[in-house]
């Protein structure tokens, strides 16, 4: 347990970039997804990362340690979206 309140506030600034580096790295899911989806779909995923990307820059502005949760969520929304794809629409690599 953490008693200098100088010392918890160093490591939960840590953690929330941290966080954000973590979303920031989920990025290269987003940007190579046109290799397995149709090209008229990857706007859409882009768009979502990006709306993400806005959403961890509010949680890093408010030193929010939600920010840890962003980058799976994001590799985990990225492997849905594909699946799902696949699975209803019949996408292939």
């Amino acid at each position: 347990m953490c008693h200098n309140p100088r010392m918890h506030q160093k490591a939960q600034r840590t953690l929330v970039i941290l966080g954000a580096l973590l979303y920031v790295g989920s990025g290269w899911l987003y940007a190579a997804a046109g290799l397995l989806i149709p090209w008229a779909v990857v706007p859409v995923l882009w768009a979502v990362w990006l709306g993400g990307m806005w959403a961890v820059g509010r949680l890093v502005r408010a030193w929010s340690p939600w920010t840890l949760a962003a980058g799976p969520i994001a590799v985990l929304f990225w492997m849905a979206f594909v699946s799902l794809g696949e699975w209803i629409f019949g996408w292939t690599a």
